[in-house]
C-alpha cells in the first residue's frame, strides 16, 4: 500500500508528519483488508488528501482516496466513513517514499522510459502508465448493451477481436467511458497502440488514431518510488544522445 499525499485547499496536520509512504508488511495488509469493514454514507463533497494505492508485484490493483476532514474513504464511486485515527493505526508500519513527476516531450523517450519503470524494482506508477508505451490510441465504442453487462469480459472480447483484426497483440485497451440509460448501456474503450497498428485494424471505431501529444505540449507522468538521480541513472543510455534531455520534478 503507498499512500500519496495530495494537495488540498485545507491540508491535515497528518499530511505533514505521514507525507507519502508505503506499507509491504504482508501480516499488515491483511489486517487491513479484513478490519476495514466501514459503514456507508452518502456524501463526496470534499476534496482528497490521500491516495491510497494498492499493489500486487508493482503492478496497481486498487485506488482509494480519503478526505481526513470530512472523515470518509472513496471506493470506485462509494463513499465509508473513514477517521484519521484508521489511517493513524498502522503507522509504526509506513516508511517514507518519495515520487516524482516525469514530463516528457520525446515520444521515444517516454516509451523507454515506460518500458524500464515497468521492471524497476520498488518503482510504482501512480495510475496506469501502460497506455505510454505507445505512441497514441483510437477509441471503440459498444452501444446497446445490457446494463449490466461484465465489464470484463467486454474487455477480453475487445482484446481478442482487435487481436484477431491487426493479427497484433501489441495494443492496451482502457475502458474509459460507460453510461447507462433504462436497462441498456454504453461503453467507450480507447485502444493504445502505434500509428501504424491502424493499417492492420479495419473494425469499426469511434475516433481515428490520434497522438498522445496531439493536443498536448508535454505528458507528465508521476511515479512513486523513483528519485530524479536514480531516473537519469537508468535513463543515461538514452538520454545522453538527446539535444535536450526530459528531467523529472522531484515531488515530495
Amino acid at each position: 500500500m503507498v499512500g500519496v499525499s495530495l494537495r488540498n485547499a485545507k491540508l491535515h496536520p497528518i499530511q505533514d508528519s505521514l507525507g507519502t509512504f508505503i506499507l509491504k508488511d504482508k501480516n499488515i495488509l491483511s489486517r487491513i483488508q479484513s478490519e476495514w469493514d466501514f459503514s456507508p454514507m452518502f456524501d463526496d463533497v470534499c476534496d482528497y488528501h490521500y491516495a491510497l494505492k494498492f499493489y500486487r508485484n508493482g503492478e496497481l490493483k486498487l485506488t482509494l482516496r480519503l478526505n481526513l476532514v470530512c472523515e470518509y474513504i472513496i471506493l470506485g464511486g462509494a463513499a465509508f466513513e473513514f477517521t484519521p485515527e484508521d489511517l493513524l493505526r498502522y503507522r509504526t508500519y509506513y516508511k517514507p517514499i518519495n515520487w516524482s513527476r516525469i514530463t516528457f516531450k520525446n515520444m521515444d523517450v517516454m516509451k523507454e522510459a515506460v518500458n524500464r519503470m515497468l521492471v524497476l524494482p520498488g518503482v510504482y506508477p501512480y495510475m496506469d502508465i501502460k497506455p505510454y508505451k505507445y505512441d497514441g490510441y483510437f477509441t471503440i465504442g459498444y452501444d446497446r448493451l445490457h446494463w449490466n453487462a461484465n465489464k470484463d469480459s467486454l474487455t477480453r472480447e475487445l482484446s481478442k477481436y482487435v487481436n484477431e483484426v491487426t493479427g497484433r497483440n501489441d495494443f492496451h485497451p482502457v475502458s474509459t467511458f460507460v453510461w447507462v440509460q433504462g436497462d441498456l448501456m454504453s461503453i467507450r474503450y480507447e485502444v493504445y497502440c502505434d500509428e501504424d497498428f491502424m493499417r492492420f485494424y479495419d473494425g469499426p471505431t469511434v475516433t481515428e488514431w490520434r497522438s498522445h501529444l496531439e493536443y498536448l505540449d508535454n505528458v507528465q507522468i508521476i511515479v512513486v518510488g523513483l528519485s530524479k538521480e536514480n531516473y537519469q541513472k537508468v535513463m543515461a543510455p538514452v538520454l545522453q544522445n538527446l539535444p535536450e534531455n526530459e528531467s523529472p520534478e522531484k515531488n515530495n
